[in-house]
């Protein structure tokens, strides 16, 4: 693999392998020392922006690209796109439920998306979040009715919901830098985010109460 790579994920499926979203498209190793794959995704060609995938699938890959969502449930084989929701839009940052498969967020360089049902049925942004080109959309693994998302543009912001992304409200006033790249939540405490900044560093997010540092 020679390429420039933008994510790299486990794959998930019990063999300790990887994946990694690249310029070039998809890639996977279960022994990097042998090299790496290219996993073909039926009727795309091009840039992979991001990887997902979940233990409680183990066949189950989401890969996000310039033409939509993908989803194979077979380890790779066979992909099908998602015929509603993010269609046809670049799909930058996928977020799962880890304990619900089924219940996933989209970040597109538009909006943010979300299923309940594995992506039957979509809604849309959500009541208090701006349109915008949402680079990173988090679910909190110990509580996945929160969810933090950012926009990468200049004018930025972070968005927190606590109803699994039906409202939302901006947390980000008085930061240095708006521009987020990633963000994380903290493992130990349960009101802490690390937020990855475009130019100004990482931030502490404190999500309850409504207060923000940085470092």
């Amino acid at each position: 693999m020679n390429s420039y790579v933008v994510q790299i994920t486990a794959t998930n499926d019990g063999k300790d392998g990887l994946l990694a979203a690249t310029w070039e498209g998809l890639y996977r190793t279960y022994d990097p020392t042998k090299g790496w794959e290219k996993l073909s995704i039926t009727d795309y060609i091009g840039r992979v922006y991001t990887v997902t995938t979940n233990a409680e699938q183990p066949g189950v890959i989401l890969a996000g690209t310039s033409q939509g969502l993908y989803a194979t449930h077979d380890g790779g084989q066979v992909w099908t796109r998602f015929r509603s929701g993010p269609l046809q839009e670049t799909v930058q940052t996928i977020t799962v439920d880890p304990s619900n498969p089924k219940f996933f967020l989209v970040g597109t360089r538009r909006t943010v998306y979300k299923t309940t049902d594995g992506g039957d049925a979509w809604t849309r942004r959500g009541g208090g979040l701006p349109f915008g080109d949402f680079s990173v959309v988090s679910i909190n693994p110990k509580n996945p009715k929160e969810v933090l998302a950012s926009i990468s543009e200049t004018s930025g912001g972070i968005f927190h919901s606590m109803d699994g992304g039906n409202t939302w409200r901006r947390i980000d006033t008085g930061l240095p830098s708006q521009r987020l790249w990633s963000i994380s939540f903290d493992p130990f405490n349960p009101t802490r985010a690390y937020a990855g900044s475009f130019s100004g560093g990482i931030y502490i997010l404190n999500t309850n109460p409504t207060q923000t540092g940085s470092r």
